[in-house]
């Protein structure tokens, strides 16, 4: 090509940066006061090609290193709250709204069943002195959810 950069100058560098901000070819040209056509011949240059590639490669890692450091920081914030999550569910089982207790004895069950790949598919209708004899019954046992589980098997085989 006898037109062929050799290098790139200023203008070049102030195209480059006009298509990466995302404007096309036309936009550029009536930014940079060139037509379209030449700013085409830029931007098909091999030296010029070689930049924006090496500026979008920077950009998306600088994206994912963005995306990366904001899950990071949500997930500690998250972290840091789980233990007084955990406490309010506790709390809620103890609430007089038998309806608000039930949801969250549930929500409790299904956390600790999930973990060994089960879940409570199944919502309990009960009066408030079984739901109390329940609470009782998962303070005073040192393995609650074993308790439980013999508790499921003894009704489903009667």
């Amino acid at each position: 090509m006898p037109h062929e950069l050799q290098r790139l100058l200023p203008r070049h560098f102030f195209i480059i940066d006009l298509a990466i901000a995302g404007l096309g070819q036309k936009d550029i040209a009536e930014v940079a006061g060139m037509s379209q056509a030449g700013i085409g011949l830029i931007l098909r240059s091999p030296l010029v090609q070689d930049e924006l590639a090496r500026r979008r490669a920077h950009k998306e890692r600088a994206l994912d290193q963005g995306l990366v450091s904001t899950i990071s920081r949500a997930k500690e914030v998250l972290e840091s709250h789980a233990v007084d999550a955990a406490q309010k569910h506790v709390d809620l089982i103890h609430s007089l709204d038998e309806n608000v207790a039930q949801r969250s004895a549930t929500d409790i069950l299904n956390r600790v069943f999930k973990q060994e790949g089960h879940q409570v598919g199944m919502t309990l209708v009960m009066p408030v002195v079984d739901i109390e004899n329940l609470r009782r019954a998962l303070k005073e046992a040192d393995e609650p959810v074993a308790a439980i589980d013999a508790q499921f098997s003894t009704s489903e085989a009667s």
